[in-house]
């Protein structure tokens, strides 16, 4: 039997392999052809994860192991390390866990030393990243303490981080960006190792002990300063900008986010690709109109999934209905993709990003006014809040305040806020939905001081109101104009400052117009009527509630248009009906579009 490892063409290097394979072990008559159809086996299965066909690839690279004979490891060793490294690296990708844990096993059994266990080690750290996250870092923690002698703290003080992260950031003010992209490649493989470990923990560290993230960033980016680039240095450069951008420096996390895609596509690493264009676009989304950062989104989301990470192609697959939402599409076209996301994330069986998603589709079937597919999430918010899973219970607090502002639900708005509040976990890095909260957290609050006049509440608003004012004036005009016009507003009729309060409607929603959050130029039109209200000109005051239910409309919020309508038609209908012959048109207007929304049934999407 004649074997070539260097086949032309795909096709007849699976094919090959395939009849080799069928045969077995048995049909081999010459023992020297056991290894080299192990070779065959191993090159096709690597040409099958070039491809992204992780499932076909195992199926290669386990049909080679059945051909090493007894004692391979002694006598082939460099070829069983490498046939069971990748094996294991697709029964990651194909989340076949069982046959993950028996290859991992013989490797640390067999290994000659550490650092040929290691990446065994590693595969079956990021593996318990999915169901048991804690154990995950103990675990990633562990290995690099007791094998890789890098140690973290257990409880770092905020004092000693801050001063961390400013000599981090005054060190590499001193280099530029084109020096750090010419840097040679690390070639020290325990160095390549301990980047690999600490680039697993940063995700994990999130949601299992944030205070330890800092710590783990800069030690990837001293690493590379000191020794070297790595694949893993875009992610230490990814989270390093995200955690400057959180202290206020916009620009600064900028210029790092944009140096994480560079050091990318230098090193042409896909495994890592879907984490660290999540996390840059995090950061872009500050930067550049929302409404285009889902092109880089949709990037990233196949990008991690041809390199067999579902866990980020997932999370990516997330961030783009709520790119949607927040950016103000249609409701009906945000739910049909939270759908299709959904979708992608059960067959993945990837139930964090499930949670999310569910909580979304409520507050979606409330607007538009889908009250039995409401009422049905209603069971699984339920379920969530039991959980108390802090990461979770934020998003559905969040979702609650939203509600209860969009519908002036008042005692919901401080029982919902409060426990968003109590709930919220401290974060070294800023994340895109922090805008959001911020932005309705401040409204939320000055509401409430107006009621109650508790200062609390006040300088709650203060506080949302200049993270909302930082990121205008360092990030983006066109995501946080309007925003902070509106919180200006809002803070101005708070303060009995009705001139001030007056200009600041006017300016919000001009700027939500000309920056195309539809969302957040009917809520401000409809707080803008209020105001015009309580303060006695009922005129413009119908006129804008008159807008703001237009804008709902459009939007598709069916919900929320409906009781506008029934307000008006009870306040203002001798006004409406009495307009003058010069508006009758606009009050035409508003009585057909009125008419058809109280009368339209919202249907699911299939």
């Amino acid at each position: 039997m004649n074997l070539s490892l260097t086949a032309d063409h795909t096709s007849y290097l699976f094919t090959a392999a395939t009849q080799l394979n069928l045969g077995g072990p048995s049909a081999v008559q010459d023992a020297e052809q056991y290894a080299q159809i192990a070779h065959f086996n191993l090159a096709a299965g690597k040409r099958a994860m070039e491809m992204s066909d992780f499932s076909l690839a195992f199926s290669f690279f386990d049909h080679g192991m059945t051909f090493l004979r007894k004692k391979h490891w002694q006598h082939q060793y460099d070829l069983s390390l490498e046939l069971f490294n990748l094996a294991a690296k697709c029964a990651l990708a194909t989340k076949d866990l069982s046959s993950l844990t028996m290859i991992c096993d013989e490797v640390s059994r067999n290994a000659h030393n550490v650092e040929d266990a290691l990446n065994c080690s590693f595969i079956s750290m990021s593996a318990l990243t999915h169901s048991r996250i804690s154990e995950s870092v103990e675990y990633g923690l562990r290995i690099l303490s007791s094998q890789l002698d890098v140690y973290i703290p257990n409880s770092p003080s905020r004092e000693d981080t801050l001063q961390l992260i400013m000599q981090t950031q005054a060190r590499l003010s001193g280099i530029s960006e084109e020096t750090l992209l010419s840097y040679h490649m690390l070639s020290d493989c325990r160095k390549i190792m301990v980047l690999k470990f600490l680039a697993k923990l940063e995700s994990s560290l999130q949601q299992v002990n944030p205070a330890l993230l800092p710590y783990v960033t800069i030690k990837i980016v001293d690493i590379t300063i000191e020794h070297g680039l790595s694949p893993m240095s875009s992610i230490g450069f990814a989270y390093f900008g995200s955690m400057i951008a959180e202290l206020g420096d916009i620009r600064g996390g900028y210029r790092y986010a944009k140096l994480a895609k560079a050091l990318l596509e230098k090193n042409h690493c896909n495994e890592i690709a879907g984490e660290v264009l999540l996390q840059s676009v995090e950061i872009l989304s500050y930067v550049e109109p929302l409404q285009t950062t889902n092109e880089h989104r949709i990037r990233a989301q196949a990008t991690a999934m041809a390199a067999g990470d579902v866990y980020w192609a997932c999370m990516n697959k997330l961030m783009i209905p709520c790119t949607l939402m927040w950016s103000g599409a249609k409701l009906s076209e945000v739910r049909d993709a939270f759908i299709n996301s959904r979708r992608f994330s059960e067959q993945h069986e990837h139930h964090t990003t499930i949670y999310y998603m569910k909580t979304f589709e409520r507050t979606i079937s409330i607007l538009i006014g889908d009250e039995d597919q409401a009422l049905s999430d209603n069971q699984w918010i339920q379920q969530v809040i039991e959980n108390n899973n802090p990461y979770q219970l934020v998003v559905v607090y969040f979702h609650k305040m939203f509600l209860s502002l969009v519908f002036n639900n008042y005692d919901e708005m401080i029982l919902s806020t409060e426990k968003f509040l109590e709930s919220r976990m401290p974060s070294w890095h800023l994340l895109s939905g922090h805008a959001v909260h911020a932005f309705i957290g401040g409204l939320i609050s000055f509401r409430i001081y107006r009621q109650t006049h508790d200062h609390v509440w006040s300088h709650r608003g203060e506080r949302f109101k200049q993270r909302i004012k930082t990121w205008k004036e360092q990030g983006s005009l066109w995501n946080f104009e309007h925003k902070s016009f509106l919180l200006d507003a809002e803070q101005s009729y708070s303060d009995g400052n009705l001139d001030l309060a007056r200009v600041s409607y006017e300016n919000a929603i001009l700027s939500a117009q000309q920056h195309k959050f539809i969302q957040e130029e009917a809520l401000a039109y409809e707080l803008a009527a209020n105001f015009y209200l309580n303060t006695g000109n009922e005129a413009i005051a119908l006129k804008y509630f008159t807008s703001a239910h237009g804008k709902y409309v459009e939007w598709g919020a069916f919900a929320k248009a409906k009781p506008i309508y029934a307000y008006l038609q009870e306040k203002f209908r001798s006004a409406l009906l009495s307009a003058a012959p010069n508006d009758a048109g606009e009050n035409n207007d508003f009585q057909s579009v009125a008419f058809n929304t109280v009368n339209q049934k919202s249907r699911p999407s299939s």
